[in-house]
């Protein structure tokens, strides 16, 4: 800040950075451009680096990275990274895709733990985590997801599209193992075609569906799975 003089002679608080007069207030000289970096930086305001393009930005100009690292966290967790918002608009605060919006509840979930991925690409092209998969799953079958294709997959024996539920969950929730397809192995081929022959079955009987996996191989196309079903 400097004085100078103003027209009628009188001095007046200059702000060093933008030029516009500062306004005395009880003794101190408020900012009038609460705009103007170089004021802001005299007055002590810090500067953020982005983790991103390394360009330091003001508080309010920045977002710190806050996600949620599972499907099922009630809470966000910060991760240490902060970006402008210009990297934000450009994608740039997620170069590697390791976090995924879920159109399902929408929040920001990282995408996997390295073992498991936390989402199922519905429709061809929208992301949703497991936990809404497995709520809705619980709640309707295979039928309520959303994604017509995925229940005729399983109906032909080309998709065993299942979750890992808690047993006791799902009984009291009014689920029942199918007897005849109870921890049984299915690979692909006939094996999957018979399960979703009866899969089929039972939905026409007017019975949801869906199939619990006990255990899978890694690339899910065969393992141990349980058929159940619930009155519609």
């Amino acid at each position: 800040m400097i004085m100078q003089l103003a027209i009628n002679g009188t001095e007046i608080a200059v702000c060093l950075g933008c030029g516009l007069p500062r306004l005395e207030v009880e003794g101190f000289y408020a900012l009038q451009n609460e705009r103007c970096g170089r004021c802001r930086l005299i007055g002590g305001e810090e500067l953020i680096e982005c983790s991103a393009c390394e360009e330091k930005v003001f508080e309010e100009e920045a977002y710190v990275e806050a996600l949620f690292m599972t499907p099922w966290d009630d809470e966000e967790k910060e991760t240490g990274f902060t970006y402008c918002l210009s990297c934000v608009d450009h994608g740039a605060d997620n170069p590697d895709g390791e976090v995924f919006y879920c159109d399902g509840c929408s929040r920001y979930i990282a995408d996997g733990d390295g073992r498991m991925c936390y989402y199922r690409i519905l429709n061809d092209c929208e992301q949703v985590c497991l936990n809404c998969i497995e709520e809705d799953l619980k709640r309707g079958g295979i039928a309520a997801i959303g994604d017509d294709n995925k229940l005729e997959e399983v109906f032909a024996g080309k998709s065993m599209f299942g979750m890992f539920f808690n047993v006791g969950e799902l009984e009291a929730e009014g689920w029942t193992p199918d007897p005849l397809y109870h921890d049984v192995c299915i690979g692909e081929g006939r094996d999957a075609v018979k399960l979703g022959a009866r899969a089929h079955g039972w939905y026409k009987g007017g019975r949801l569906v869906i199939i619990r996996y006990e255990s899978m191989n890694i690339m899910g196309g065969e393992g141990y799975v349980t058929l159940y079903t619930k009155e519609a």
